[in-house]
């Protein structure tokens, strides 16, 4: 038994003693990443006035939404551009041989024209979270009596979100 226990012993010296000479070496690296601002329009809801009576005195007023996404602590800007007449002043639908102007504001009270030159006549903001949609509204309006023929009248305008 002596002898079993001897080679046990020296056995169990030479693990312990490996293990006392194992050394350890360290150092730091850097994790890095850039993070871009960065926005997305979900979508842009109809701007749809019904049918317009031009023998009415009263405006013909609609609403749509516009929704976008950006990301947290992004500054942004939505535009609208002019449409067919490229003029932002001067919207108009066409129709046939006619125009059917309109006007799309940033407010209810129709006081500010949504336009597309940001810090100017655009809707400006700064997103608080990546995950919340951020929905804006559109007023648009149908000035009243205006001399136009029975027909069908559209227009196309493009939103620009820039970040």
């Amino acid at each position: 038994m002596t002898k079993i226990k001897q080679i046990l012993s020296i056995g169990l010296l030479s693990l312990i003693s490996t293990s006392a000479f194992a050394a350890t070496a360290t150092q730091n690296f850097q994790v890095t990443a850039t993070v871009e601002g960065s926005c997305k329009i979900n979508s842009t809801g109809e701007l749809s006035f019904g049918t317009y009576d031009p023998l009415s005195t009263t405006d013909k007023e609609a609403t749509n939404t516009i929704s976008i996404t950006c990301s947290n602590g992004t500054s942004y800007s939505i535009g609208l551009d002019g449409g067919s007449t490229g003029d932002i002043d001067n919207r108009a639908m066409a129709g046939g041989t006619d125009n059917l102007a309109y006007q799309i504001y940033q407010d209810s009270s129709h006081s500010t024209v949504w336009g597309n030159t940001p810090g100017t006549d655009t809707i400006d903001g700064t997103a608080s979270s990546s995950s919340d949609s951020i929905d804006l509204t559109g007023y648009g309006v149908i000035p009243a009596e205006q001399d136009v023929a029975a027909d069908d009248y559209s227009d196309t305008i493009t939103a620009t979100v820039t970040y």
